[in-house]
């Protein structure tokens, strides 16, 4: 069992954002979290999601997961005085419920930047070392200084590495360090994150490099940094795949309507006809929803020639290609939760010599 622990009692102090917790605000019309949220949503790996909340902001929140369309979320905690007592609150209620071998990604709800390369090295890591601990080089000279004027220490920047998250371990054993730490007189202090609480217990944590993109919101600066990384994202995404701009510009007309494309997440199409014309855009349609909206919609897309696939929608992980003739038995085997049949005769002269034949191939009828 794989278990994701968000935690998000933040209060916004430092945002300036009088009153509303940083992990409110929004993002091409999201909320942090939910963005959040979404990556551990759509990776495969991930069974289950704990999450620990304000208590002043738990209905709220789940407000946003339903309407975001978010599964895996099984339950909702308040969160504690500091960020380790909320981190125990979701741990324990995932402790209650799961085997104690579980792998718990521990992960600040407002980091909403992860990849699913990162979120699957950690399982891998955890899996091999016992620990993982999210990690980026650090690329800036780090001064020691204890009494903030005078410069005690330079240590040496290739040696220096700055702490992210997820942290990842054994459910158990994390759980079990806590509930030690809490006996303790000192309880808490001094322990800035799991990492640190782990190694001061005795656990030895292996690294794994993870990208600086993995920013965590907390001041404004990090909330416009993140904005400018989505429309980066999304220009990058049109710059690398040569969108044809009159194509991209039917496509931004038919994911304006008020179409509840929500129903596609997480589902398995099967488009016929992939490579004509009404085919092609709906693998553009489909494609897109899955690159900016991150779906997660399998497309499996039957075609007569391969070739004739977009070169745009060429060897992506998320289209795979049938190359058969439609009335052939269809070689795919596994689930597929909608079928679009685009397949058809589009020859004119077939149109002008048999046009009802040529239209029954696209109508479904009682036979």
């Amino acid at each position: 069992m794989n278990i994701a622990i968000i935690f998000a009692g933040g209060s916004g102090t430092r945002m300036k954002t009088h009153g509303l917790p940083k992990q409110f605000l929004k993002i091409e019309g999201k909320t942090i979290i939910v963005k959040t949220l979404e990556n551990f949503e759509i990776n495969k790996q991930i069974d289950k999601i704990y999450i620990a909340c304000k208590e002043d902001w738990i209905d709220y929140l789940k407000e946003e997961i339903e309407q975001s369309g978010i599964r895996k979320v099984v339950k909702i905690v308040k969160g504690g005085e500091s960020g380790q007592d909320s981190i125990y609150n979701a741990l324990y209620a995932a402790y209650e419920e799961n085997s104690k071998d579980s792998i718990v990604l521990i992960h600040d709800g407002v980091r909403p930047f992860i990849s699913q390369e990162l979120i699957n090295q950690n399982i891998e890591d955890v899996k091999k070392y016992g620990t993982s601990i999210t990690v980026t080089p650090c690329f800036e000279t780090a001064i020691q200084s204890s009494n903030g004027e005078l410069v005690e220490e330079v240590p040496n920047r290739s040696e220096m590495y700055t702490a992210q998250a997820p942290q990842c371990f054994r459910l158990g054993q994390i759980v079990e360090v806590h509930e030690k730490v809490r006996k303790t007189e000192k309880g808490y202090d001094g322990a800035v994150d799991s990492c640190n609480l782990m190694r001061n217990n005795g656990y030895p944590v292996h690294m794994t490099m993870g990208p600086r993109n993995n920013i965590k919101v907390t001041t404004p600066t990090d909330y416009y940094l993140i904005q400018a990384l989505y429309k980066y994202k999304q220009d990058e995404y049109k710059t690398e795949n040569e969108l044809n701009k009159i194509i991209e510009e039917d496509i931004n007309n038919i994911l304006d309507n008020p179409i509840n494309f929500k129903k596609l997440e997480n589902s398995t199409v099967l488009i016929t006809g992939a490579s004509g014309m009404i085919g092609t855009y709906l693998l553009y349609t489909l494609a897109i929803l899955n690159d900016l909206r991150s779906f997660n919609i399998k497309i499996v897309a039957l075609v007569r020639d391969r070739n004739k696939i977009a070169r745009y929608l060429k060897n992506r992980e998320d289209i795979i290609v049938l190359e058969q003739d439609v009335c052939d038995r269809i070689n795919y085997d596994d689930k597929v939760d909608y079928i679009i049949h685009a397949a058809s005769p589009a020859s004119p002269k077939i149109m002008k010599d048999a046009p009802v034949d040529t239209l029954m191939a696209n109508t479904l009828r009682n036979i």
